[in-house]
Order: structure tokens, then C-alpha cells, then sequence
């Protein structure tokens, strides 16, 4: 009778081990959100809209641009409302998807509003953050090593990932300036290691999302950027 016990006892313990792992990848499940056409991440907010360009000037997929003009965006009328289902799926009115008249479309080499675009080095801020680079590159990675605990050598790779960039691609596809880096042997989940490094790269880069490597995030995630074609789908 007691093994019996023990023996139910034991299998609601695993059951109720098993909810829990079930609920904490409910969790980290954002397969859901990738994909969308205009919002690329979960976390992104936001509206959609239609940038006109009346110059020659050519883009490329996943360059950022600025972008001046004249927002063009009417309360819908009982004329749009009458017009045809279709010819409104091919151009949603303005007040869906407002439409920008661009005057003016700069490139933007990053996204540092502290910083000039292009970087130059005779910029005043340019030219008071080479002065205490020394100083800075010091305190950062004081400040890895506090997620790492205390390791001197992965703090020093992970700066080396911060500050890298694609500069450049040979034959279109291999690109130079990459520098991915892999860390092996990390605590568990439990630690906050993860947790410290997400927070400290959200703090001094540009553009961070953790992503929980679950099986389901790999398997149903769009991880590459897709070419839609569809001019209804807004």
C-alpha cells in the first residue's frame, strides 16, 4: 500500500513538473509574432505605412533611412466606403495606412542619435569619446564581467561583438566585419545570466530581442527577412 502511495505521489510530482515546463515555453514562445510584413518583432509597436519616393534613389532591403515629408492621412468618406472591395484591398485608404510624400530620404549609417551620421572625427562628441576611449573600454568590460561571472576572456569577445559591423561582402555573399561569438558552459537559466546580458545589451547598443532557443521559436520562427509582393497585404 505505501509503494502504491509513493508510486502516485511520485507521478503527480512529474506531472505537475512537466505543466510547469509547459507553461514557462508558453512563455518563451514568440513564433507567433515573427513574420508580420510590417512589425518584423514581437516587442515592435507601431503602424504601417507607404513612403512615396519621386527620386532615382535605389534601396536596399534592411537599410534604414531617414525620411522627411508631408504625411498625407484623410478620415475616410462615404466615397471610399462605396468603392470596390477589391480596388480598396489594393489601396487601403489613407486613414489605414497613411501615405508619406518624401522630400527628403537620407541613408543613415547607424542609429546613435549622441552620435553625427556620417561619423566624423573631428566631431566635438567624436572627438570627447576618443579621448577617454581608454576609460570606457575599461568600464565596459568591468561591467561584462559582472554577467560573466568575473571571466576576464569572455568579456573581452563579447566587447569585440558589440563594437563589430559589416563593412563589406565579397562575391555577395560572404560578409566581412561580422563577428559572431558563441558562449559554452553558461549557468543555468535560474542564475540570471541571460537575464544580465540581455539588460546590459539593451543599454548600450542600438536594437537588442532576446530570443529562447525552443524548439518551437526554431522550428515555426521566419528568422530571415521574405519579399512580399503582394501590394494588398498591408
Amino acid at each position: 500500500y505505501q509503494r502504491r502511495v509513493r508510486g502516485e505521489e511520485m507521478d503527480t510530482t512529474e506531472d505537475e513538473k512537466k505543466a510547469k515546463v509547459s507553461e514557462e515555453e508558453k512563455k518563451e514562445d514568440v513564433s507567433t509574432g515573427f513574420g508580420g510584413l510590417n512589425l518584423v518583432l514581437p516587442t515592435d509597436t507601431g503602424s504601417c505605412g507607404v513612403v512615396l519616393n519621386y527620386t532615382e534613389t535605389e534601396f536596399k532591403m534592411n537599410e534604414v533611412v531617414e525620411v522627411v515629408g508631408v504625411l498625407e492621412r484623410w478620415e475616410e468618406d462615404q466615397g471610399m466606403m462605396d468603392e470596390d472591395e477589391e480596388e480598396r484591398a489594393r489601396f487601403p485608404p489613407t486613414s489605414i495606412v497613411p501615405r508619406l510624400h518624401a522630400l527628403r530620404i537620407r541613408k543613415l549609417t547607424h542609429l546613435n542619435p549622441a552620435l553625427p551620421d556620417p561619423v566624423s572625427l573631428d566631431h566635438p562628441s567624436v572627438d570627447a569619446i576618443l579621448s577617454e576611449a581608454g576609460v570606457i573600454r575599461s568600464e565596459m568590460v568591468s561591467l561584462i564581467k559582472e554577467c560573466v561571472e568575473g571571466d576576464p576572456v569572455a568579456a573581452e569577445f563579447i566587447l569585440l561583438h558589440l563594437i563589430s559591423h559589416i563593412y563589406g561582402r565579397k562575391d555577395e555573399i560572404m560578409a566581412i566585419g561580422k563577428f559572431a561569438v558563441n558562449l559554452t558552459k553558461c549557468p543555468n537559466k535560474s542564475s540570471g545570466f541571460v537575464d544580465c546580458l540581455s539588460t546590459l545589451f539593451s543599454s548600450v547598443s542600438e536594437k537588442t530581442f532576446l530570443l529562447p532557443l525552443t524548439i518551437s521559436n526554431l522550428n515555426n520562427s521566419t528568422l530571415i527577412p521574405v519579399l512580399c509582393v503582394d501590394t494588398t497585404a498591408y
